[in-house]
């Protein structure tokens, strides 16, 4: 699916062959390319916006020659002071079973890691949505809530899920697996600038190929990885902070209505929020409504403003909560004096039939019967090109005579005037 997606640039590296695999065949008799783990986690990796762990045990790879385990403090890097996203995604090498407790990973992930409690629970279960989930852009599938409910009620069961021991206490849990304990099947976490994301399972691919061998469709699981790519990356869709203003253009002194709403990490409306608001032109870049204020109960504050200067205006709100920047968001509106061009677009019988008077034209109410008869419309010209025919000058003795002439004058010109 990722590698379909025009606007995703993937680079995949599927590892065939670990250092502990036995060959007889010597390195450079191999085709497989060596794995650029140096440039990929310390030159490369500011350049990403994803990285994906895929049922991935780095052990393997943390000899004295590789030190993967320095690459992972890279990693935890790339999230929390570059922004980036990364995401697990279970397996019977992920997690815990690949070593990742203690680590630099554990540390930005949603969930907590013990080696020794940690285990894989191979159940067939459905995925079950929480309450977060139902508000979360990720697990969202349909926009009616009752649809998307009956969508993750009908997804295919998956085929168990690695039993971590408990979330952060700032993780949202968005599907859970009801096995004992309900362990958290999808769940994500802000950290610092970035974003993290574990899956549980390696078998969500049955969302996509039993759901068609069963005569349905895959679109839900293409929708839930969409969504989950665009929240990793903070596609400016998923903004946490929205500003609505209800309409586009305004006539002058005409009252302007504007909400700005702000939601959670769990995407829940968001009180006490302290919002920071400026309402300026775009050209002069004159403010006329500047204010503090505070979310109500649903995360919202609402305010009019009323101008009448025409131009385009530029609406700005930055929230906090405390001393934590929670998002931005912008929107535009505009002021303008009506254009009686548009007013009034109703067809002017009257006035087409005089500007047909004037012009030497007819004009006829439609449907007209025989109007090809009333109307001659005479057909253009057609030109066609059927050929062509190509002729030497040095072929026409009238033309050579000619340049002959020309030439021979010339000479006895310049002869006659004594130049060479």
């Amino acid at each position: 699916m990722l590698k379909s997606d025009p606007n995703i640039d993937l680079i995949s590296f599927f590892i065939l062959r670990t250092p502990t695999d036995v060959s007889e065949a010597r390195n450079d008799e191999l085709s497989l390319i060596p794995f650029p783990v140096d440039e990929l986690f310390t030159q490369a990796l500011s350049s990403f916006d994803l990285v994906i762990f895929q049922n991935f045990d780095y052990r393997p790879y943390d000899t004295s020659f590789f030190r993967f385990s320095h690459y992972l403090n890279n990693l935890q890097k790339f999230v929390t002071e570059q922004g980036g996203g990364f995401m697990m995604i279970g397996g019977d090498i992920s997690f815990s079973q690949g070593g990742y407790d203690g680590t630099a990973i554990e540390d930005i992930l949603p969930v907590n890691l013990y080696t020794e409690k940690d285990s894989i629970d191979t159940s067939r279960l459905k995925g079950v949505i929480t309450n977060d989930g139902l508000k979360h852009p990720i697990t969202i599938l349909d926009d009616n809530a009752d649809r998307n409910i009956a969508i993750w009620k009908d997804l295919p069961e998956l085929d168990g899920c690695n039993v971590t021991t408990q979330l952060k206490s700032d993780a949202v849990p968005l599907v859970i697996f009801p096995a004992k304990g309900n362990p958290p099947l999808i769940s994500v976490r802000d950290v610092g600038l970035g974003r993290c994301m574990v899956i549980t399972t390696d078998s969500l691919w049955q969302w996509n190929f039993l759901s068609i061998g069963e005569g349905g469709s895959n679109r839900h699981y293409i929708k839930f990885l969409q969504n989950a790519i665009k929240w990793l990356i903070k596609d400016p869709t998923l903004n946490p902070i929205r500003i609505t203003v209800n309409k586009e253009t305004f006539l002058p002194d005409e009252e302007v209505q504007i909400k700005i709403e702000v939601l959670g990490r769990n995407y829940q409306p968001m009180e006490g929020v302290q919002l920071g608001v400026d309402v300026t032109n775009e050209f002069s870049g004159e403010s006329i409504f500047v204010t503090h204020a505070t979310t109500d109960s649903n995360g919202q504050y609402k305010f009019t403003i009323k101008n009448n200067r025409e131009g385009y205006y530029i609406v700005k709100a930055l929230a906090k909560k405390e001393k934590d920047e929670i998002g931005q968001d912008y929107t535009v509106f505009n002021i303008a004096l009506e254009n009686k061009e548009f007013k009034d677009t109703s067809i002017r019988r009257d006035i087409l039939a005089k500007l047909s008077e004037v012009s030497g034209g007819k004009n006829f109410d439609l449907p007209t019967k025989n109007i090809e008869e009333k109307v001659s419309i005479e057909n253009p010209s057609i030109v066609k090109l059927v050929g062509k025919r190509q002729i030497s000058l040095w072929d026409n003795g009238y033309v050579f005579m000619m340049i002959l002439a020309i030439v021979s004058i010339e000479w006895w010109i310049r002869k006659r005037s004594g130049l060479s």
